[in-house]
């Protein structure tokens, strides 16, 4: 899918541009949001921003205004935005409750910017009010002596007031003059849809988050901030946490909950999964589950041949080596950029010594997987472990392969 949002200017007092909103268009011809959840067309913006289009291309150096649900004010999402080039815009429809006002003291703590959107006054609002650099506020919508009245009343406590959808020049010139500092609307700029092809570097983005997830020794914190990197990981996430296959109780809303829910052994495997399948988005759905059951039955395996403290290694080792049919490209090109341990490159290259029992145990598995029980008879023996307790380990890793890609 082609990367695509749209920018309206934002214009300060003198009509110099302070800074853009940023809205989700689901094509270049699409003139409206046309998708009513709210928390995946941000997730667009910011993925198509970050990773595709690039910030510097989408806000020219200027801060961006971007929507926020409560959902990505709590999952922790706004983190992977630079403070300096970010305007936390909260929604109106996200409730001032504790939880949404610690996670928004964070945010400020953090340094970023927060506006409050399409603002009613409202006593039960007043929490927010206290953390907020910026009110917008809708033009067309509100009338003229209550603007007055809000402007007033909020100015003078140091807070930027935006008049959005100005439409006309008496309309600006008017705002300008009870004290808006930010003008926003069709008078000005209409949104300018900006969009550009994902290249393939994106699928080379994947490859890198798998890498540092198996990276021994990678904290929670660090897997938590690893997974903010990439949106779509977020969402499937929460999603799959709190999905009918777990019995959680309560709703799982943030990475560090599900992290600690689920465990380091197993956010990783999930992410391996997720990660796996987006790069493999055009292939068949089996190519995906054969590399997860390769990689379970390696690590399986592992602890019947003494290398119980190696099954990150190994589980890596089985995923990686269906990642030239995945991706469409040479193992020769594409493992190096992974970084992985020395003993699984040379592994997945074909080029690791005669004594390694990490390639044993590959030549072992690829070996079942294709039914060759002559080399099955041969690995086996070397490694000093009996063709028979192979079949149930083989069993398990097809049940979880199955299991676990559903699930995600």
């Amino acid at each position: 899918m082609d990367a695509c949002l749209a920018r309206q200017a934002i214009l300060d007092r003198n009509q110099r541009i302070a800074g853009y909103e940023i809205l989700f268009r689901s094509s270049p011809l699409s003139m409206f949001c046309d998708t009513v959840d709210g928390s995946q067309a941000t997730s667009r913006v910011i993925e198509d921003s970050l990773l595709t289009l690039g910030l510097d291309r989408v806000l020219s150096g200027k801060r961006g205004f971007i929507n926020f649900t409560r959902e990505l004010l709590l999952n922790g999402s706004v983190t992977i935005l630079p403070p300096a080039a970010t305007v936390v815009e909260i929604l109106e429809t996200v409730p001032p409750d504790q939880t949404v006002i610690l996670a928004c003291r964070d945010l400020k703590a953090r340094g970023y910017v927060l506006a409050l959107d399409d603002f009613v006054c409202e006593d039960r609002f007043e929490p927010l009010v206290s953390l907020a650099d910026i009110i917008k506020v809708d033009f067309l919508a509100t009338p003229r002596p209550e603007q007055e009245q809000l402007v007033r009343q909020y100015a003078r406590r140091g807070i930027a007031m935006l008049a959005e959808k100005v439409e006309t020049g008496e309309q600006y010139e008017w705002a300008r003059r009870i004290g808006y500092s930010y003008f926003q609307g069709y008078f000005f700029a209409r949104p300018v849809v900006l969009s550009g092809r994902k290249p393939p570097a994106f699928k080379l983005h994947y490859q890198r988050l798998l890498s540092e997830i198996h990276r021994p020794g990678a904290s929670r914190r660090q897997l938590e901030e690893i997974i903010r990197q990439e949106m779509s990981l977020v969402f499937k996430l929460l999603r799959y946490v709190n999905s009918a296959r777990f019995a959680f109780s309560g709703h799982v809303e943030s990475i560090r909950q599900a992290l600690v829910l689920l465990g380091d052994d197993g956010i990783r495997k999930w992410a391996s999964l997720v990660i796996l399948s987006a790069m493999a988005d055009d292939k068949p759905r089996e190519l995906v589950v054969l590399a997860m059951i390769r990689a379970r039955l390696c690590e399986l395996i592992g602890p019947l041949v003494g290398l119980g403290e190696r099954t990150a290694d190994l589980f890596l080792m089985g995923m990686f080596s269906l990642l030239d049919a995945i991706m469409d490209c040479r193992l020769e090109e594409t493992i190096p950029e992974l970084r992985l341990n020395e003993e699984v490159t040379l592994t997945l290259l074909h080029s690791a010594p005669a004594s390694s029992r990490l390639a044993k145990v590959y030549e072992l598995v690829c070996a079942y997987q294709k039914a060759d029980w002559n080399l099955v008879s041969e690995y086996a023996g070397r490694l000093g472990v009996t063709e028979a307790a192979i079949a149930p380990l083989y069993v398990d890793s097809v049940q979880w392969a199955e299991s676990i890609f559903q699930a995600a």
